[in-house]
């Protein structure tokens, strides 16, 4: 009997100890979680619009937090956006106007190859307020020595590939012939299992961990999900195949030209409608473990997607009613969806003010009750007042879009201020005009009819294209 009571007394410790944690974990800085979708257009859920895809969960959440209307992605493309999203910052002024392709090779006129360790990235931000810090998943802001999220302010990291794209969705997650895009840490898998539920099955786990411990939590979980590969669950695919008979009959989906490319103008690829569902799915599940870790309730979740759908090289979504989509600076290229939630603290609310990528990160610290870092994080704007429900104090936004400058691509900047929108070409094509309140699918060019305003804004993004360069771009100045 005297060996049981030292046992239970220390049982009983134990139990007193975790009791506390719990406790002061209420009144500490909120955990934080920031979810990253990749090449979701903004009517790439059903409650933005979609009839075809399905995402019960991701719209529920939405609807309980702030939604921003009129979110804009940084870039039309994935590195870009991303370098924003870590940095606060156009991503021209950190060297990064193009997706990285790997350690190997990089895309043209990427000046870096990875984020320079120069930057205070969003991860170290919360790392220096004490915060444990996670990342895993989609990384693809290099994969060079030094160039890793553990190397940027995250503890914790896991399950980033050297490119931008898994090998596949299915376990072992690797490619055939491209090493570069095969999905490391998940080799204790199994045949069947999927990317999207393993990601976020070991977010949770970190979240577990982190939650029996009195420190708060940053976590971003990075999905892959919904870039190419086109993979998903048969059953799920077998369910969409149905749907899109019943819907569109055996009619073909319509596409319009969009440059050398043609615009997907329907929604309708089962396998893609597949995996979409797979991520709401998750994100419900993700939802639930936070709940029975009972620690949903002083956790801010940040939705946001890195740029918009693919509705014209492979095609496989649509973002209509805007026009384009992921690679271009029309609306369908850099609207997505975005929204932030924190139970008890934010009460439902759309906000209509034109927000960015880069104001995340202001907002992100600023609402875990952290101190903001205005010469790192100087493009982006703290929307805190305007989430809780304060006086109106957001200043009317301009903003610009980069050239993507790849080979091939559509080489296009933009700049917006107020309602009108400038749309300027690398290769002599005249700018393009258009008022967004009357116009948002970009139909009209009003260059010609209004060539004051025309030649003003053409001006005004020049000068902003210089007051973000960080290197000298000679395209730009064309």
């Amino acid at each position: 009997m005297h060996l049981r009571i030292p046992i239970a007394l220390s049982l009983f410790a134990t139990l007193l100890n975790l009791g506390a944690a719990a406790e002061s974990k209420k009144d500490a800085n909120p955990n934080v979680i920031l979810i990253i979708t990749d090449d979701l257009g903004n009517t790439g859920l059903s409650g933005w619009g979609s009839s075809f895809y399905e995402t019960p969960h991701i719209d529920a959440l939405a609807k309980s937090g702030v939604l921003f209307k009129n979110f804009y992605s940084a870039s039309c493309l994935c590195s870009p956006a991303r370098a924003s999203l870590m940095t606060g910052k156009y991503s021209q002024r950190v060297g990064i106007t193009e997706y990285i392709e790997s350690t190997r090779k990089t895309g043209p006129h990427s000046h870096e190859t990875t984020l320079p360790k120069t930057e205070i990235t969003l991860g170290e931000a919360f790392k220096k307020n004490g915060y444990q810090t996670g990342y895993i998943g989609k990384w693809h802001l290099g994969a060079e020595a030094g160039g890793w999220p553990k190397d940027h302010g995250f503890d914790w990291a896991m399950a980033s590939c050297e490119h931008g794209m898994p090998g596949s969705y299915f376990f072992p997650y690797k490619h055939r012939s491209v090493s570069v895009l095969n999905v490391p840490d998940l080799e204790d898998g199994k045949a069947g299992d999927y990317l999207t539920d393993v990601i976020t099955d070991k977010a949770i786990g970190f979240i577990r961990e982190s939650s029996k411990v009195t420190a708060p939590f940053f976590l971003t979980l990075s999905h892959y999900a919904v870039h190419l590969p086109l993979e998903a669950p048969q059953p799920l695919v077998e369910k969409y195949k149905k749907k899109r008979l019943k819907m569109y009959g055996t009619s073909q989906a319509p596409f319009e030209k969009e440059g050398a490319y043609r615009n997907r103008l329907r929604q309708g690829n089962p396998t893609y409608a597949a995996m979409t569902e797979s991520l709401d799915t998750n994100i419900g599940k993700l939802l639930a473990s936070l709940k029975k870790l009972n620690v949903y309730d002083n956790t801010i979740i940040a939705f946001v997607a890195d740029n918009g759908g693919e509705s014209t090289r492979s095609s496989v979504t649509s973002n209509i009613p805007y026009r384009a989509g992921k690679v271009w600076n029309y609306e369908g290229g850099i609207r997505v969806p975005a929204f932030i939630v924190w139970p008890k603290h934010i009460k439902p609310a759309v906000i209509e003010e034109k927000s960015i990528t880069m104001d995340l990160y202001p907002t992100l610290l600023d609402l875990a009750g952290l101190k903001l870092l205005p010469e790192q994080h100087i493009d982006g704007v703290s929307f805190k007042p305007l989430i809780l429900g304060e006086r109106n104090t957001m200043a009317k936004r301009t903003i610009g879009f980069w050239h993507p400058h790849s080979t091939g691509r559509p080489k296009s900047g933009a700049y917006i201020s107020g309602d009108w929108k400038i749309v300027n070409f690398l290769n002599g094509k005249p700018s393009e005009l258009y008022d967004l309140s009357k116009d948002i699918s970009e139909r009209k060019n009003l260059a010609s009819t209004y060539p004051d305003r025309e030649k003003q804004m053409t001006q005004e993004f020049r000068q902003w294209v210089k007051s973000t360069n960080r290197t000298h771009v000679e395209e730009s100045k064309k």
